[in-house]
């Protein structure tokens, strides 16, 4: 039984429509809503969570997220909108400062993420970051060729999150090949 679902946003279509992906996530929070009402007799407190995504678009993916789950029956009193997330580490940020704001204890608070399958790793990274160890995610579905493009795209994010990191153990690396090489 959660207390909250954040839905991670996405870039929106031309048409200022949920995008394939975005919709595939709006569906599998729909489906978790639906199953948290079946067994629990409750809904949890909704945070959609995206600015608008381009200079021509005046409105916010959580404002076109929250449309979208309210014609697909969510309650539209459950629902807090968060638009001013540009990325998925702002996404947890301002998710944490509403959920501190709505509960007693964050980290007792029991919430979840709902995001693609493919991006559940980065962004747990990102929730862990912002002290929120108890949240889990809930991966959406992608096709096949959405999967192996973001695949590559989140490594090479996740190698960017850890550059010093990375660029400490490379030189680590460089130095014992030099020394194994003299």
């Amino acid at each position: 039984q959660q207390d909250f679902v954040i839905i991670l946003g996405e870039q929106l279509s031309r048409e200022g429509k949920p995008s394939s992906v975005l919709e595939s996530r709006l569906d599998m929070a729909i489906d978790y809503i639906e199953r948290q009402r079946f067994q629990y007799q409750t809904v949890p407190r909704i945070i959609v969570s995206g600015t608008s995504t381009g200079a021509e678009s005046h409105v916010s993916e959580a404002r076109i997220m929250a449309d979208y789950l309210v014609d697909h029956g969510v309650p539209p009193e459950t629902i807090i909108l968060e638009d001013q997330a540009r990325n998925t580490h702002e996404n947890f940020i301002y998710a944490k400062g509403i959920i501190q704001a709505n509960t007693k204890q964050l980290k007792t608070t029991k919430a979840v993420f709902v995001s693609s399958s493919y991006h559940l790793y980065r962004s747990q990274l990102y929730a862990n970051m912002e002290g929120l160890y108890q949240m889990s995610g809930v991966g959406a579905q992608a096709m096949m060729m959405e999967r192996l493009l973001n695949w590559v795209r989140e490594f090479v994010a996740i190698i960017f999150m850890h550059r010093k990191l990375h660029l400490a153990v490379s030189c680590l690396m460089i130095a014992l090949g030099i020394i194994n090489f003299v």
